[in-house]
């Protein structure tokens, strides 16, 4: 019960959730500014970040531009 708001970059907004077999939890999302960016994140099951997970639970990545990017998500 709640809810859990992560800091990834400026005008960021998740798109997708996914719940792994684990029970952890994976977020997508985006940022369009100055570039284009895919966002993961993924908590534990008790809703902290996964430290295991890229760079403390969290993974960005350039993408060429918007249009690439909504094939992804």
């Amino acid at each position: 019960n709640g809810y859990n708001t992560t800091s990834i970059f400026s005008g960021a907004c998740a798109h997708s959730v996914a719940l792994q077999s684990t029970g952890d939890i994976v977020v997508g999302g985006t940022a369009v500014g100055n570039s284009t960016t895919f966002a993961l994140a993924r908590y534990t099951t008790s809703g902290a970040l996964d430290s295991t997970f890229g760079s403390a639970g969290i993974v960005t990545t350039p993408i060429l531009s918007s249009a690439s990017l909504n094939t992804i998500i």
